[in-house]
């Protein structure tokens, strides 16, 4: 009797994709697989790609889609791990994780407080 498995949990699906230049999403299916995340292989190099979720946004109900990492260095089972823990601290919680990276990117950094700080307060204190 066959075992019944999704195309991610043979360790060499994923080094025998070629190139895709129409971006497929590819479903991480079977017993395994982790409800919203998704594989994209790349355009140009056969066998690499990127781990995406795919999931409603909370509140605004709009599909989002946030990427997880790169593979090779994301492997099939630390994508789905990463899936989980994106799973359990953001969504669950009613949190959009794409929102909350938007607004972490947006803070100013330590260049933009030296701006800042030499326009307007250095002048006062001299």
């Amino acid at each position: 009797m066959a075992k019944n498995r999704g195309r991610f949990d043979d360790p060499n699906y994923i080094k025998r994709l070629d190139p895709d230049p129409d971006r497929r999403w590819l479903k991480d299916d079977g017993p395994s697989g982790e409800k919203g995340l998704y594989f994209v292989a790349s355009r140009t190099e056969k066998g690499t790609g990127a781990w995406f979720a795919r999931y409603t946004a909370p509140g605004t109900k709009a599909r989002r889609r946030y990427k997880l990492g790169n593979f090779p260095p994301l492997t099939v089972a630390k994508a789905r791990k990463a899936m989980r823990k994106l799973r359990v601290e953001y969504l669950d919680a009613g949190k959009d994780p794409a929102q909350e990276r938007s607004e972490r990117q947006s803070a100013p950094t330590v260049a933009d407080l030296w701006d800042w700080f030499e326009k307007d307060r250095l002048p006062k204190k001299r």
